[in-house]
Order: structure tokens, then C-alpha cells, then sequence
């Protein structure tokens, strides 16, 4: 036995000084007091690296990563960490942002609920969503997009289900997820952890949802996953899907490239899956009536009517097709 904590959250940084120290004292506020944290900095040019180094000094939970590679991103940096984790030895693993905040009982409310779970276990949350001055600007991310109500194949043809942050997942699930990594992934710079982890949790074992808010995410312009995802209309879904730049196509053929990235990794590592993912891979890489074909045999839906009849259009057209190369090039499809 270890003098490990019991559970892992590992923390990617970048130019966070800001709101880091926030995170990490909701984080110290913890009622589960048994973890430790590891922090990956991403080569940050502010105070960032300081501010950890002075809470360490109090903190001996606190363990420092210096990126010193010419490889960043906030994907780069979390899978990184990940691979650090590999040789550890914890029950439990959280990712963590550094802008964000936990309320004091996230640990040990999402501890509980796959504590008893004896397979690859993922528990992620609903969330409040704040601003830069912490005020709520929404007191249930599950209301406004029903991250709590979707099939097992919904998550891999969108995004916006769970953001990392909410999650706590157990050793079984990172003992898979450790295979898949390796020392390098294909597509790892468009591949986001949380929709990866989550992925690896549907197909090999169990996710639950905790349908108390457990975070306060943070919603500003330096978020790497803000923008337009969380209010969605469908004037705003048609406008875009006929904007001459196609971002519609373009952001669905990062999603579905992601997702074949993911069915490469699960067939090259000879791993089992619930699902029929070539039943999945044939329908990207085909679209139009078959695909559509597909995503009324496994009921695809969300809660927002828009972003339900998008991806449905997205899909008959085919326009998403063109922007998949970059993603498949690395991959023998």
C-alpha cells in the first residue's frame, strides 16, 4: 500500500493566476479531505506557477508540472497529466479546470454514487454556470440542455453532455483509458478528455449522472469550451449552417472525427465495446440516408429542438464529409 490519497484530481494550467488560487482553495474546502492534486502548467507567463508554489508551501497535498516541451494546449497538457497518472495508484481520478469552483461536497457526493461499482465507473454532474464575478448566470446546466437525458450513442455525435470538470471516475476506468492513450494518440490536439473519458465509460462500463449541481463553471471569453454551445435556437442553428464558412459542418466533423479517433483506438487495442461502433463508423463516414438512418435507431435527440433538427440536417448533407480528412489521415479508415 501507497501513501497515496485516495483520489487524484489532476488540474491543467495555463495563464491562470486570475482564478486559479479560487479553484484550488475550493478544492482545499473539500469535505472529502483524502486526494491530492496534481498540476500541469502549460509554460504560463503570468503569476500562475507562483501562486501554486506559495499554496504548496501549506499544502504538501500539492504536486507542481512544468510543461517544458514545445507540445501545448489544453488538450496536449490534460493528457499529459494523464499519463503521468498512469503508474498511480489511486481508487478514484477528477479532472479539474483552473477557473472554476467546487462546491465543498462535489468529491464526496460523486465518490459515492460509483463507490460500490466494480467495473469502469464515470460519474459526472449538473453545474451552475457564473461569471467573472462569480454571480450565477445559470443555476442548472441540465435544465437548459437536459445533460442528464441522452442515449449511450448520443455523446459520440455531440459535445455539449458533460464538461470535465463535474466528473469523478474510478481506477477500473483509467486502466482502460491508459491502453487507448499510450505515449501518443492520434488527433490528441482535437481529442477532448472529458468526451474521451466519457466515450471509454459508455462502451466499456457505467455512467451516472448526479442531478445536484456539484461545480460553478465559469463562462468568459478565455474559456476553451465557451463560445455559442450552451443557448442555441434554430435561427441560429440555420443561419450557421448556411454560413459561407460552414461552421456548422466544421465543428460536426471535429465531434465525428473525435469519435472515429476513438473507435480506431478501442479496435487497435483489441478492446470490447456495448456498443456496435462499426455500426457507428459507417454512418459517419457514409451520412446522408444511412446516417440519418442511424440516428433514428438509436433515437438520437437533445433537449434543444435546434441543435436536434441540426444535426439531423448536418447529417443528410453530408457537408461535415469534406472536413473529416484532417481527422482520418492519421487513421487507417
Amino acid at each position: 500500500m501507497n501513501n497515496h490519497k485516495r483520489t487524484l484530481i489532476l488540474m491543467a494550467a495555463y495563464n491562470g493566476e486570475k482564478y486559479i488560487k479560487q479553484q484550488i482553495d475550493s478544492i482545499i474546502n473539500q469535505t472529502d479531505k483524502d486526494w491530492d492534486l496534481w498540476i500541469r502548467d502549460d509554460g504560463s507567463n503570468d503569476n500562475t506557477v507562483n501562486i501554486i508554489k506559495n499554496i504548496q508551501k501549506y499544502d504538501n497535498r500539492i504536486r507542481l508540472f512544468q510543461n517544458t516541451t514545445d507540445v501545448h494546449g489544453a488538450y496536449h497538457n490534460f493528457y499529459a497529466l494523464i499519463r503521468e497518472a498512469r503508474n498511480s495508484n489511486y481508487e478514484y481520478y477528477a479532472f479539474s479546470d483552473q477557473d472554476d469552483l467546487w462546491k465543498e461536497d462535489k468529491l464526496e457526493k460523486e465518490i459515492g454514487i460509483i463507490r460500490d461499482i466494480d467495473e469502469p465507473a464515470l460519474v459526472y454532474a449538473d453545474m451552475e454556470v457564473i461569471d467573472e464575478n462569480n454571480h450565477i448566470i445559470m443555476d442548472s446546466i441540465d435544465k437548459v440542455m437536459g445533460t442528464s437525458d441522452f442515449g449511450k450513442e448520443n455523446i459520440f455525435f455531440a459535445h455539449a453532455y458533460i464538461w470535465g470538470g463535474t466528473t469523478v471516475f474510478n481506477r477500473k476506468l483509467m486502466d482502460v483509458a491508459e491502453k487507448l492513450v499510450g505515449d501518443k494518440m492520434p488527433n490528441e490536439n482535437v481529442m477532448a478528455h472529458d468526451c474521451f473519458f466519457m466515450k471509454i465509460a459508455l462502451s466499456t462500463g457505467k455512467v451516472y449522472f448526479c442531478d445536484t449541481p456539484t461545480i460553478r463553471y465559469r463562462r468568459h471569453s478565455a474559456n476553451v469550451t465557451a463560445g455559442d454551445r450552451i443557448n442555441m435556437n434554430f435561427k441560429k442553428i440555420i443561419k450557421r449552417i448556411l454560413d459561407k464558412n460552414n461552421s456548422v459542418p466544421a465543428v460536426h466533423a471535429l465531434v465525428y472525427g473525435e469519435t472515429l479517433t476513438f473507435i480506431y483506438q478501442m479496435k487497435i487495442n483489441n478492446i470490447d465495446s456495448k456498443i456496435n461502433l462499426d455500426k457507428m463508423q459507417e454512418a459517419i463516414l457514409n451520412g446522408g440516408i444511412k446516417g440519418v438512418g442511424y440516428l433514428l435507431k438509436i433515437n438520437f435527440k437533445r433537449k434543444q429542438v435546434a441543435r436536434t433538427i441540426g444535426t439531423y440536417l448536418i447529417m443528410l448533407t453530408g457537408k461535415y464529409k469534406k472536413y473529416l480528412f484532417e481527422y482520418k489521415k492519421e487513421l487507417k479508415f
